[in-house]
């Protein structure tokens, strides 16, 4: 036993480089379709009518170059708690779980951001069209602002651009199933960490935050998380489906995770061989340590 051991130390010592285990990443492609999106200047003037078009990716201020989006803290199996109270397009008072009787996709964004959140719901209007779900009866829409300086008649503007935007590619869309929700700080406080969702604000409308779609069940249920600025409508009929039936899973991102980390010289995720490799290594090692104790055993008990 003592010599097996021996010979698999020395075959683990071979295997095992020792830069293996370096925390540094090697740099490859950064992963698609989960940009992050850093914070972007507020802009006064009155938005522009959008039009629904294929997600580019989110632009970086000089100034926030280099800063990660912190990471979503998934909640899913959890509920968003009743009596969190925001105001909807039309300034009324809505309770936020009350609206997820019913599946629900809600998207955190702040309405004066020009960029990744623009790109993040024209995908979202773009995808709608395709779903294998009636609007309003099997599923609601919510985009929630998570500034509290953004107000009703904001939201209104910012809902008339994309409804404008459907009515081409889906003129049946029921206005009232895409709500846009604003609030005050402790509100929105309490629904972005029920959801997990952080934001960092860099300065007067300017934040650093991640893009995400978030599924909920009926009752108000965390289901699923979808990353990234990139919506595919089979994506959001699985993720419908699911939700409901009740059912819960983990994000494809949070199983990557450990694969990429970000880096802020390219302002994006990169693959961490180092890491995968040592991951690797130490899974054959294990592999071949089984092996060899227990292929040395039956050679042991067949020997005379």
């Amino acid at each position: 036993m003592t010599s097996l051991f021996a010979r698999f130390l020395f075959a683990l010592f071979l295997l095992v480089p020792p830069a293996a285990f370096a925390a540094e990443p090697t740099q490859h492609n950064a992963a698609k379709g989960d940009a992050p999106h850093a914070g972007h200047m507020a802009d006064d003037a009155p938005p522009t009518p959008i039009t629904v078009e294929s997600p580019k990716p989110a632009t970086f201020p000089p100034q926030n170059r280099g800063v990660a989006p912190p990471p979503v803290a998934e909640r899913t199996g959890e509920h968003v708690p009743a009596g969190i109270i925001m105001t909807d397009e039309r300034g009324n008072k809505v309770n936020v779980a009350g609206l997820m009787d019913r599946p629900a996709l809600i998207m955190p964004v702040f309405f004066t951001c020009p960029a990744g959140c623009n790109t993040l719901q024209s995908a979202m209007a773009a995808a709608l069209s395709e779903v294998g779900h009636a609007p309003g009866k099997e599923f609601r829409v919510l985009s929630i602002s998570f500034d509290e300086k953004d107000t009703p008649e904001i939201a209104a503007r910012k809902k008339s651009d994309y409804m404008a935007a459907m009515s081409s590619i889906a003129p049946t869309f029921p206005a009232d199933a895409w709500l846009f929700l604003t609030g005050d700080h402790e509100n929105i406080k309490r629904l972005m960490d029920s959801l997990g969702f952080p934001f960092i604000r860099l300065g007067p409308g300017n934040f650093s935050h991640p893009l995400v779609t978030i599924v909920t069940a009926p009752e108000a249920k965390i289901s699923r998380y979808l990353y990234g600025q990139s919506i595919l409508p089979f994506d959001l009929t699985m993720a419908l489906n699911e939700a409901a039936l009740g059912k819960t899973g983990i994000s494809v991102k949070r199983m990557l995770a450990y694969c990429f980390t970000y880096d802020p010289e390219s302002r994006g995720y990169v693959f961490n061989f180092m890491r995968v490799a040592g991951l690797i290594i130490l899974f054959g090692a294990t592999v071949f340590f089984v092996i060899l104790l227990f292929g040395g055993k039956k050679k042991w008990r067949s020997s005379p």
